[in-house]
């Protein structure tokens, strides 16, 4: 959790307008409010498919005589009991019985339910084992019908002694068997005890969801995709334990804290625990001592604190009860040599529970005294931070320049939430002309940008950069500005540069990082060449966060402007860079990921870019960074469509479009819109192609290359080959022009899948001889080898592209191989390239473009494919030949043709040859 929290209270960063970015209505991808998953008949069950089969195959095996769900209270063990009893039913009778521990109080009281089905009296039979055991055999033998019963428990350790003995006397005479559940930290019966020790009885622990289940329980239950970010701050809130995850949606979504944008679920709201949850998490709490308490009230209100800054006698030892108990967690500090032990609150909900207990008096004094602690000893990095929030929420205000001071560390650990606070309330204390004033206005600025209000943003920067400050904080707030003006489109981005440029001639000490910011605006505009020139006209800084800032933007700039080697190299130097500085560097962790995202795919290494991508995207979900988190997802789209995955780049550029509209950056809406229309053409679906261009805003840029790719596939797709192909090569040679060969490159590339290489052939081989990149060269080749109709060039190209990772590229190659072979080899060659051809189709997500190709150039003729089926599904020759109303031998004529066309020497091999 953030920071802020600490300040703030329980909950999670959310955003007051997170429809900031939406266009349209909820008909047409616009945003919608979530409805109550309250309504759900029921919870659905996720990723416990695994332990039910487990239960299942248990209870089958031969005597074994009970199952045993242990877990913590809420991870779902009644809920997976029941599953697992509903599915044994065709097995077993089932009987139900819920111990508590008021029906404990009472000898035989949870089986009451079961021992009273005839007309019994059970006060004798509690003084009276034999009668009692012999009456119980004979209603479960009822019941049972000849079987054995299934006695479900839930909460086993709940049973009166009595019960118990019933039970484990049933067991024994296998007459019935057992699921029962437990939570963890409960003694169990000793009669179950004992069936461990003579290996009757086996405990499965039922765990807490991982983050991608309960991603795939909130998608479930809200009925649509969930951006990464939302489900990130639902695992945390909920520690993955289904019962709070459940409470915290329903009382989140019940709060309105939900919207769909463009089909996904975003959060407008904080995440909240229902007054249920709470409830039950203040239960748990009852019984702490007075120094329990008290230990809980500062880590809930300071939220992590060192064990050394909690200096009341008693504190140590009540935290060391408070750890034992499970309420609070001890652990080394990260990345502290001093080997200093952090305290902080087991459940992220016990903040809110027990802050709810703390009157605002109390609470402003406790937070006081740990600022004293704080200031008494000497200072650690951090320690501003703490003390300025905890100022700022005890008495409302603090000097200013402590909050300054803990703005920029706030800032350098990319909690805006925080940043804003901080610097908000910095902006407020200094006087009109005050020293830190325009640094205050940076800092809010930017964190208005980070958290989707770039209105508000771009008025506070202008602000900034009318007073005075320093040359940092000036060229700062310029890059800042020249960045939002470049997100509104191609006339944004020339006023950025004029920005820019009057800003580096104001400010020649600053020329590295206004260079950076300059080579970012122009490489997002494709305007390579002048990207290149921006970053090598400086010299290549040796302060590390300067060096940072300015080997990212580099590296981007030489691999897309065909020095693919030297861009990745300088890619490998700012990741290892960004480990030495975080921290401690104003670019986020996810930067220097992208960035060699971008150089590898050029390099030829689509599948290490593309978990370059995936990292990039975990760092800044993992951060709750809204913005990078939609510039990481379009980075990924981008890496899936060139490894030719087009269903898995759907579901990406689908997020980008949301994201880009609820929290900007507001050009990501057009990408993500281009990259999906370019996914469902890839995947033969035109209607939802044209229907993803028809959404791209007015305001977009027509001529933007990924916009143009989608509609030249769409075009193609509906048949239009000569305007696909003009329009690829137009857009190539402006991007030629523009300096951005690899662009170029690509576009032309399309021309060569689409089969027409012979009118792009000469440009791409001289961009070979031109650029070192090995993705360029493998589009020359391969448009080479199509040209000429090199059979072994294609299989060549073919294979090359697999090494790349760009599949649908090495299917079409090997499609265009089976063409090019038709009439000049044997069929057994012909038969073994469309084998090949049809196995890497088969891995292109449904991608149907080549998959069209390969049908065109299937070897054996319809006769033959119809007779090899039936053959391949087991039928003899006679049985074919009389289906068919053929002879015996027309039919073994026909397989053993089919034989020859497909390499294979008997009807054993036809089903494999078949499905290649």
């Amino acid at each position: 959790m953030s920071s802020e929290s600490a300040a703030a209270g329980a909950g999670v960063r959310c955003h007051p307008r997170a429809d900031a970015y939406a266009t349209g209505s909820p008909g047409d991808g616009g945003t919608r409010p979530a409805a109550s998953p309250g309504t759900q008949h029921r919870w659905p069950l996720v990723g416990r498919e695994s332990l039910l089969e487990q239960v299942e195959a248990a209870l089958h095996r031969p005597g074994l005589r009970a199952v045993l769900l242990h877990g913590p209270a809420g991870v779902g063990k009644t809920r997976l009991a029941q599953e697992c009893a509903a599915r044994l039913e065709r097995t077993y009778p089932v009987f139900r019985i819920n111990a508590t521990r008021t029906l404990a109080a009472v000898p035989l009281g949870p089986l009451a339910g079961l021992l009273t089905l005839g007309e019994v009296d059970l006060d004798p039979l509690t003084t009276d084992a034999v009668r009692l055991f012999a009456h119980a055999r004979r209603v479960v033998a009822d019941l049972a019908g000849g079987s054995r019963l299934l006695l479900l428990v839930d909460d086993l350790p709940s049973l009166d002694p009595l019960s118990t003995g019933v039970l484990a006397q049933l067991l024994e005479e296998d007459l019935a068997v057992l699921l029962a559940t437990a939570r963890a930290g409960e003694a169990l019966p000793d009669a179950v005890l004992a069936m461990w020790s003579a290996d009757r009885a086996l405990r499965l622990d039922v765990p807490l969801l991982t983050t991608r289940e309960c991603g795939d329980l909130l998608a479930a239950t809200l009925g649509g995709p969930v951006a990464p970010q939302v489900v990130e701050a639902f695992a945390r809130e909920s520690g993955g334990n289904a019962l709070h995850l459940r409470e915290l949606l329903s009382e989140t979504s019940r709060r309105g804290g939900f919207t769909s944008v463009s089909g996904v679920w975003q959060l407008t709201g904080p995440v909240t625990g229902s007054p249920a949850l709470l409830e039950l998490l203040r239960l748990r709490l009852d019984g702490i001592d007075a120094a329990g308490r008290a230990v809980l009230e500062r880590l809930a209100l300071c939220q992590v604190l060192g064990v050394d800054e909690l200096v009341e006698p008693s504190a140590r030892d009540a935290l060391a009860a408070l750890e034992e108990a499970g309420l609070v967690t001890v652990e080394p500090g990260p990345n502290d040599a001093s080997g200093q032990l952090l305290a902080r609150l087991a459940h992220p909900q016990y903040e809110a529970v027990v802050r709810a207990g703390i009157s605002r008096l109390r609470a402003a004094d406790l937070l006081l005294q740990q600022v004293a602690v704080i200031e008494a000893r000497p200072q650690r990095r951090g320690d501003p931070l703490r003390v300025a929030l905890w100022r700022l929420e005890a008495t409302g205000t603090a000097d200013p320049d402590l909050l300054l001071r803990a703005a920029r560390l706030a800032r350098l650990a990319h909690d805006f939430v925080a940043v804003e606070r901080l610097a908000r309330a910095a902006a407020r204390s200094w006087p009109e002309h005050g020293p830190g004033l325009a640094e205050s206005l940076l800092h809010l600025g930017e964190a208005e940008c980070e958290l989707g209000r770039p209105d508000d943003a771009a008025q506070t920067l202008r602000d900034a950069g009318r007073m005075s400050a320093t040359e940092e904080v000036r060229a700062r707030v310029a890059a800042l500005r020249a960045g939002l003006l470049a997100d509104d489109g191609p006339a944004g981005v020339d006023a950025a540069i004029a920005l820019l440029d009057k800003a580096q001639a104001a400010l020649p000490g600053q020329a590295t990082p206004l260079a950076a910011a300059r080579a970012e605006i122009l490489r997002a505009a494709y305007r390579m060449h002048e990207a290149l020139a921006a970053v090598t006209a400086v010299p290549a800084p040796t302060r590390p966060g300067d060096r940072l800032e300015w080997s990212v933007a580099a590296s981007v700039a030489l691999a897309w402007t065909g020095r693919a080697r030297e861009g990745v190299e300088l890619a490998e130097e700012s990741t290892s860079a960004m480990s030495r500085l975080r921290g401690a560097a104003l670019l986020h962790s996810s930067a220097p990921e992208l960035a060699r995202t971008a150089a590898l795919i050029q390099d030829g290494r689509v599948e290490d870019a593309t978990k370059a991508a995936h990292r990039a995207l975990a760092y800044a979900v993992q951060d709750g960074l809204d913005r990078a988190v939609t510039v990481a997802e379009w980075t990924l789209t981008m890496a899936l469509l060139h490894a030719g995955r087009p269903r898995s780049a759907s579901r990406w550029a689908r997020d980008v479009v949301s994201g880009g509209q609820a929290h900007g950056p507001r050009r990501h809406v057009c990408l993500g819109l281009a990259g999906l229309a370019l996914a469902h053409a890839w995947l033969g679906e035109p209607g939802p192609a044209r229907e993803a261009l028809a959404r791209i805003p007015g305001t977009g840029d027509p001529d933007e290359p990924w916009r143009v790719l989608a509609g030249c596939w769409v075009r193609a797709l509906e048949g239009d080959l000569d305007g696909a192909t003009s329009g690829l090569r137009d857009r190539a040679d402006r991007a030629l022009a523009a300096g951005h060969p690899t662009l170029g490159a690509a576009l032309l590339h399309g021309v060569v899948r689409l089969g027409r290489p012979q009118l792009v052939v000469d440009q791409l081989e001289r961009l070979e001889a031109s650029t070192e990149g090995v993705l360029t060269a493998a589009f020359a080749r391969h448009a080479t080898a199509a040209a000429r109709r090199d059979v072994g060039g294609l299989t060549e190209s073919a294979d090359e592209f697999e090494r790349i990772g760009s599949r649908m590229s090495a299917a079409e190659a090997a499609a265009q191989a089976v063409q090019a072979a038709t009439g000049k080899r044997s069929q057994r060659e012909i038969a073994a390239l469309t084998a090949r051809a049809r196995q890497l189709a088969g891995r292109c997500e449904g991608g149907v473009l080549h998959a069209l190709l390969v049908e065109s150039v299937s070897p054996l003729t319809e006769r033959e494919q119809e007779i090899s089926r039936l053959a391949a599904r087991g039928l003899s020759s006679k049985e074919i030949a009389e289906r068919l109303f053929l002879s015996v031998r027309t039919v073994n004529n026909h397989l053993q043709a089919a034989y020859t066309k497909l390499g294979i020497g008997s009807r054993r091999e036809l089903a494999a040859a078949l499905s290649a």
